[in-house]
């Protein structure tokens, strides 16, 4: 029989990733205050805070039975311009462009995630193990000018995203592929969720997959 992972996350792109990878999930809510994670750090030191505090706050079902094990994943994705200005999902469309105009000179994506092993004992679920990996990507995403309207247009109609939903408005599948260009690190870091790392730990912690 194969494991499921709790996914503590309504991310569109991320349920996707995991779809595609045959890793069999159940969304669940987090009530983490992302907003009280300073800024002012490295990319990776500010989304590996984010992630393990979504952690902390992730809402997981109680357990059927003692000795029930549970895997819960939570993850955090943002960017950084040339500049080295910290992007997470943009205001309104307004700031999606300056976003992406920023992007035009470089840019690096980081994700982070935060992967629990749990057992569900009589007082409730306790940690067995706990890992947090960091993965990114640099690239260029350049969207001219006169087609930034059908970007915005096509990112929501060919795969159901928001611009407004993405770090840095950047919704780097599907359409927006032909706006990537110099890319070097992980592609699904990018999207939301670096599946080979995930892919890694989960079979470290004992993951059966289907």
């Amino acid at each position: 029989m194969s494991d499921f992972i709790y996914l503590a996350s309504g991310s569109k792109s991320r349920q996707e990733l995991l779809k595609l990878s045959n890793i069999p999930f159940i969304a669940v809510k987090q009530t983490a205050n992302e907003e009280a994670i300073s800024r002012h750090d490295t990319l990776q030191s500010v989304v590996c805070a984010i992630a393990q505090v979504k952690m902390q706050h992730a809402l997981v079902p109680d357990g059927k039975a003692v000795g029930e094990v549970a895997y819960v994943l939570t993850s955090d994705t943002m960017g950084t311009s040339a500049s080295g200005e910290i992007f997470g999902k943009p205001k309104d469309q307004t700031d999606a462009i300056r976003m992406l105009n920023a992007y035009r000179n470089g840019a690096e994506t980081g994700t982070a995630f935060c992967l629990e092993k749990r057992i569900w004992q009589a007082e409730g679920w306790q940690r067995l193990a706990q890992v947090t990996r960091y993965v990114n990507a640099t690239y260029v995403f350049n969207v001219p000018d006169e087609m930034l309207s059908l970007y915005f247009k096509h990112a929501v109609e060919r795969f159901g995203i928001s611009y407004l939903d993405v770090s840095g408005a950047v919704a780097i599948e599907d359409y927006g592929l032909q706006f990537v260009t110099n890319f070097q690190g992980s592609f699904t870091a990018v999207i939301g969720l670096p599946l080979y790392e995930l892919r890694q730990e989960l079979a470290q912690m004992g993951f059966k997959f289907s």
